[in-house]
């Protein structure tokens, strides 16, 4: 009986060791994925801006935060659109969002109502899942018609 509870506790360590390698391997680093280098919106759209988190079939949103900023083309101060830290959420541009349901599963994408030309620039997204942070960068460039011919602008007024 001695040798069978030598045996036993072998196995557990070793099955221990298993499950703590492979948790070192699979929670490494955070990342975030966008949609590609830049996004085309039409002008007064209503549009989603696109960032997932790869691999995070349920995530815990109260030990978790999302941050959205915009830089414009003409400055290199960014400015806050939209914050969400557990049960805290603030837009600091009208009607901005993150759905909570959908950031559960790794989507932490930002909807903005109505985009207008002003609103073109470099969107970043910053996500923490304590204790790691990870940030994707968009470029939105904002496509409207104007007097029947096609406008496509960058700059801000």
């Amino acid at each position: 009986m001695a040798g069978r509870s030598a045996a036993s506790a072998s196995w557990d360590f070793w099955l221990l060791l298993l499950v703590l390698g492979r948790r070192l391997t699979t929670a490494d680093f955070l990342e975030v994925e966008m949609a590609g280098r830049t996004q085309i919106v039409s002008l007064n759209d209503n549009v989603t801006i696109f960032c997932k988190i790869p691999g995070s079939p349920h995530l815990n949103i109260k030990i978790m935060g999302i941050t959205w900023f915009r830089k414009s083309q003409m400055s290199e101060k960014e400015v806050k659109l939209f914050e969400f830290f557990g049960d805290h959420q603030v837009a600091f541009r009208p009607g901005a969002i993150v759905s909570p349901w959908r950031l559960e599963k790794g989507d932490a994408s930002l909807q903005l109502p109505e985009v207008q030309v002003g609103e073109a620039g470099e969107y970043r997204c910053e996500v923490v899942v304590t204790p790691q942070k990870a940030q994707g960068r968009v470029w939105i460039e904002v496509v409207g018609t104007w007097s029947g011919a096609s406008l496509c602008r960058r700059d801000v007024y």
